[in-house]
C-alpha cells in the first residue's frame, strides 16, 4: 500500500497527479509526469492516480503509472485497488494491465469482495476471463453473505460469466452462508433464517431466465431449499418470474412444495412490484393449470410463509388454495380449481370460515381490529356465494369465535347479504362466544376477539332492517328469541410453576 506523505508541520502534503488524474485533467497529468511528479502520492484518504485512472477507466494512464513504479496493489482507506475498480466497472484492457504488472487477482475488499465476483456482477466476460487465467480463486466467498462469483454472475444474468465459472470448476449448487434475521412485527420480535441460497435460486429471484437455464444444463438442483424450506420454484412464482418458473417445472422442480398457493396469490392478490426487465409470456393462470396438470395437490397448504415488504406473508396468510381463489371472488379460478377436485364442502380457512364466507366478501383477513370490512360489489358477492353453494360450500358453520355467516352480515349491517343468507337456511338458533344470536349482532352488541375481550368493533351500529328481516325469519321458523346476557370472563389459565418441568406438571 502507499505510504502517505506528511510536511514538516503535520498536515497532508499535496498530490497533484491524483488530484489531477480525480477530474480527468488529463493535459494537467501529462505536465506532472513530464515534470516528474510522484507516482505513489496519494490522497489524503489513500487514492492514488493510478486508482483514480481505473475509475476513469483511462488503460493508457494506468499503463504509464505502473511503468513508472507505481504500486498496483496499493489501497486506499476503503480497501479498494486499482484492480478492484478496474472490476467493477468492467474495464477488461484495464484488468489486463493491471494483472500484467504483478496486480493480485486475489486482493479482496474489506467485505471480502473479490475482484472476480466484480467482473462477475459487471458482467465483463473477458475480465472474468483474465482474472481466472491469472489464478483468480473461483470458489472464495464474500465476508457477509458468504456469496460466490457464481452466485453474484447469475444473479445479474450474466449467463456466459456463469457457463465461463461454471467451466473453470465453479461449484454449481454451492449455498450461501446461512443466519438469523431480527425480524419485528408489529411489535413482535422474532428470528428468521435466511440465506442458504444456491446460484439458481438467485437467478429465480431476479428473473435471471438466461443464466438459470445455463444452470440447469449444468445439472443444478432445482429441489434445493432455504434454511426455511423454500425452493426456487417458489421464489421465481412469489417474484411474478412465471417462464423461470415454468423452465424450473420443466427440469423437475417439485410442484408441492408451496407453488401452488403462490401461483394463485400471485393471480388474485396486488402487490406493487419492481419493474421487468422482460415481459412475462406466461400468465399466473398458465402457471396454475401447469402445476395441476404436473401433479400439484390441489388441497396442499405451505407451512411457510413468503417474507414480503418486511413481514412475513400474514395479510394474506397460506391457506388451501379453493379459499384464497374465494377470498378474491374469482370465479373463474374456484370454476378451475372444483373441475380439478377442489372440495368446497371441507375447506375452511385457518379461522374456521367456509368458502362461503370468503366469496361472499366477509373474509376477515380483509379487515382488522376495529375497522370495518370494506362493502364488495354486492352483486358480484352473491353471484360468487352462490356458485359455492351450488358446489357444497356448507351456509351453517361457525368460524373460531363461534359465528355463523348470519352473525357477521348482520355485524357489518349488508342487508342484501343478510337476505341471501336467509334465503339459503342459514341457522337462526347459534349463539357464538359471546353468547350473541345472529338478531343480536344487528342489535350492536360486539362479538370479542380474544380473552382481552377486546370487541371487533369499537363502534358497533344498530341495524333496525336486518333486526326486523331476522325475526320475521325467526317466527316464521319457530325460533324464540331470547335477551342477551354477557357471559362470563375466560377463567385465566394455571401456570406451571418455574420449578416445574412440563412433564412434573402433568404428573402433578
Amino acid at each position: 500500500m502507499a505510504t502517505l506523505c506528511f510536511a514538516v508541520n503535520g498536515t497532508v502534503a499535496a498530490a497533484p497527479l491524483a488530484d489531477a488524474s480525480e477530474t480527468a485533467d488529463w493535459l494537467r497529468v501529462a505536465d506532472l509526469l513530464s515534470t516528474g511528479s510522484e507516482v505513489a502520492e496519494a490522497q489524503p484518504d489513500g487514492t492514488t492516480a493510478l486508482i483514480w485512472a481505473s475509475y476513469h477507466r483511462n488503460a493508457d494512464l494506468a499503463r504509464e503509472l505502473l511503468e513508472r513504479g507505481a504500486d498496483p496493489d496499493a489501497t486506499n482507506r476503503y480497501g479498494l485497488s486499482a484492480l478492484s475498480q478496474a472490476a467493477l466497472v468492467g474495464e477488461a484492457e484495464l484488468v489486463g494491465v493491471l494483472l500484467e504488472h504483478g496486480a493480485d487477482p486475489n486482493a479482496a475488499l474489506p467485505e471480502g469482495d473479490t475482484p472476480l465476483m466484480l467482473a462477475a456482477r459487471s458482467g465483463s466476460l473477458e475480465s472474468t476471463r483474465l482474472l481466472l487465467d491469472a489464478g483468480a480463486e473461483i470458489s472464495t466467498r464474500d465476508g457477509h453473505h458468504g456469496e460466490t462469483a457464481l452466485m453474484w454472475a447469475a444473479g445479474e444474468n450474466h449467463a456466459d460469466i456463469v457457463s465461463l465459472l461454471l467451466e473453470h470448476g465453479a461449484e454449481v449448487d454451492a449455498v450461501s452462508t446461512e443466519f438469523t434475521w431480527d425480524l419485528t412485527q408489529t411489535g413482535v420480535s422474532s428470528e428468521l433464517p435466511i440465506g442458504g441460497l444456491t446460484a439458481l435460486m438467485h437467478a429465480a429471484r431476479e428473473n435471471a431466465i438466461d443464466a438459470a437455464r445455463v444452470l440447469l444444463d449444468a445439472g443444478a438442483d432445482p429441489n434445493a431449499a432455504d434454511p426455511r424450506g423454500l425452493s426456487a420454484l417458489r421464489v421465481a412464482i412469489t417474484n411474478t418470474n412465471v417462464d423461470l418458473g415454468m423452465m424450473l417445472l420443466d427440469a423437475g422442480a417439485d410442484p408441492n412444495e408451496g407453488a401452488l398457493v403462490e401461483a394463485i396469490k400471485l393471480r388474485t392478490i396486488f402487490t406493487p412490484r419492481a419493474a421487468k426487465d422482460r415481459i412475462e409470456q406466461a400468465t399466473p393462470m398458465d402457471m396454475i393449470v401447469r402445476l395441476l396438470d404436473a401433479g400439484a395437490d390441489i388441497e396442499f397448504v405451505p407451512e411457510e410463509g413468503m417474507v414480503k415488504q418486511m413481514w412475513i406473508d400474514d395479510i394474506h396468510p397460506n391457506e388451501k388454495p379453493l379459499y384464497l381463489a374465494a377470498q378474491e371472488q374469482d370465479i373463474e379460478l374456484m370454476e378451475l380449481l372444483i373441475g380439478r377436485g377442489a372440495d368446497a364442502a371441507t375447506t375452511f380457512s385457518s379461522e374456521g370460515m367456509s368458502v362461503l364466507w370468503a366469496a361472499l366478501g366477509m373474509d376477515q383477513h380483509n379487515g382488522n381490529g376495529g375497522m370495518a370490512i370494506p362493502r364488495p360489489d354486492m352483486e358480484h358477492s352473491l353471484r360468487v356465494g352462490a356458485y359455492a353453494l351450488e358446489h357444497g360450500a356448507p351456509v351453517d358453520t361457525t368460524n373460531e369465535w363461534g359465528e355463523t355467516a348470519l352473525h357477521m352480515a348482520a355485524t357489518l349491517g349488508w342487508a342484501d347479504l343478510v337476505s341471501f343468507l336467509l334465503e339459503n337456511g342459514t341457522p337462526l338458533d347459534v349463539r357464538d362466544d359471546n353468547n350473541r344470536l345472529p338478531v343480536h349482532a344487528a342489535n350492536a352488541i360486539p362479538r370479542f376477539m380474544n380473552e382481552a375481550m377486546m370487541p371487533l368493533r369499537v363502534d358497533p351500529v344498530v341495524y333496525p332492517e336486518i333486526i326486523a328481516m331476522i325475526r320475521d325469519a325467526m317466527a316464521a321458523a319457530g325460533v324464540e328469541e331470547t335477551e342477551w346476557v354477557e357471559p362470563p370472563p375466560p377463567e385465566p389459565e394455571e401456570e406451571t410453576a418455574a420449578s416445574e418441568t412440563p412433564d412434573e406438571a402433568e404428573e402433578a
